[in-house]
């Protein structure tokens, strides 16, 4: 079993992530929860500055305004999207809320932080989010 922060080293390498977001996997790791490494390492290669328009989807864990109200709702805390740190501490937040909403069925969590918790109805998941799945599998299997 790896530790959290070689998960991440290993995660940059298959991301193929900057030398300079080393500190970003770092201040990750201290979370100790690798799905958010894979999470994070998937949605923007440690890119902290990573900005998706279309998504309205901010930095390392790519923190759509949609899941920060969610965490906002839960939590009654209020977690701004930017910095980096508060990005990662809010995308852990949501995370822990989908484990637990969903028993721990990675395959529902995955789907519902990638896509919604709709898409859990659909019957036939977007082809992003398949795809979606499939690295997240894959790159969990790295950090074993």
């Amino acid at each position: 079993m790896t530790s959290t922060l070689t998960c991440g080293l290993l995660l940059m390498k298959l991301a193929t992530a900057s030398p300079n977001t080393l500190p970003y996997v770092e201040e990750i790791a201290k979370y100790k929860d690798k799905d958010l490494m894979v999470i994070i390492s998937i949605e923007s290669s440690f890119d902290a500055d990573a900005y998706n328009p279309s998504e309205d989807a901010v930095g390392l864990a790519q923190m759509r305004s949609i899941a920060t109200k969610e965490v906002k709702r839960v939590y009654k805390l209020d977690i701004p999207r930017k910095p980096y740190t508060w990005n990662v501490l809010g995308a852990w937040m949501f995370l822990k809320h989908l484990k637990k909403t969903y028993r721990n069925n990675m395959r529902k969590v995955i789907i519902a932080y990638n896509c919604g918790s709709s898409c859990l109805v659909k019957k036939k998941l977007p082809k992003t989010t398949r795809n979606y799945l499939r690295k997240f599998k894959h790159r969990r299997k790295v950090c074993k």
